[in-house]
């Protein structure tokens, strides 16, 4: 059965209340993905190992299982900090898994210390493998469409055990408004992605991300929308669909349509 997950993008602060994880719990999600750092220059958690501790009980108290989600830069300095320190993040939480999201940050451009990115992602696989196996976590890796790590290109995203595509389907990207049933909008959206991500080299386990934000194109709700984009999806048999994110459903930007949807989904 494919689980719901949701990445958890809000204020620390706001995470840190049980009040907040009721929600989750009432909503359906079965997996919260916490946004451990922002982009930015070198490793950097955002939360305290106390934090994580308090996090992980309010979690496991409710049967959700916990994500760290990083943000890996193919620098020397990124990775030797991500090596020696992301360990007693994992503890201090009992998280289940450990996420890279693998975009902007992860491209040519960034390389720093590394003769390229192959050699980088050498370095970032590396480090993967020796975590999974002391720290006893899935590893999984989330990158936009058009990525090379959706495709036959990926390097990373082949050793993973589990692929989260960000399958967004929006009404608004920066080329413009996106036309309901143009290739971007729900459910084309969707083909379009988990096709590439079914290229992706190895046997890691397909799962997808789907939005729960700029949901609502004209003559359609926004729960119209997220359903539209969940059935696509499900016809590819992922492990799981996660949300981004926390702040549009539950959080500091809730748009209402997100919560109603996934109440919905769940009766």
């Amino acid at each position: 059965m494919t689980r719901l997950g949701i990445w958890l993008d809000d204020p620390v602060t706001n995470i840190l209340k049980a009040a907040y994880w009721n929600e989750l719990k009432r909503l359906g999600f079965s997996t919260a993905a916490l946004m451990l750092e922002g982009v930015g220059n070198g490793f950097d958690p955002k939360y305290s190992i106390a934090d994580l501790e308090k996090i992980g009980k309010l979690a496991r108290e409710r049967d959700i299982e916990i994500v760290l989600t990083c943000w890996p830069q193919p620098t020397v300095s990124y990775l030797d900090e991500f090596e020696a320190d992301i360990g007693k993040y994992l503890v201090a939480c009992g998280a289940s898994g450990l996420e890279c999201d693998l975009e902007s940050n992860w491209t040519t451009r960034q390389v720093d210390g590394f003769d390229n990115l192959d050699l980088a992602g050498d370095r970032l696989v590396e480090i993967l493998l020796g975590i999974r196996t002391k720290y006893d976590v899935r590893i999984e890796a989330t990158t936009f469409t058009e990525h090379s790590e959706n495709s036959i290109r990926a390097d990373v995203a082949s050793h993973v055990d589990r692929l989260l595509p960000q399958a967004y389907s929006v009404r608004h990207r920066s080329s413009g408004e996106i036309l309901w049933d143009g290739p971007y909008g729900p459910d084309n959206m969707q083909v379009r992605t988990l096709d590439r991500a079914l290229q992706v080299p190895g046997v890691q386990k397909l799962s997808c991300g789907l939005a729960a934000y700029d949901q609502v194109w004209p003559g359609k709700t926004g729960e119209e929308a997220m359903q539209r984009a969940y059935e696509a999806a499900l016809r590819y048999n992922p492990e799981e669909i996660r949300l981004w994110s926390s702040k549009w459903v539950l959080g500091i930007k809730k748009n209402g349509y997100a919560a109603r949807w996934c109440l919905g989904l769940n009766r």
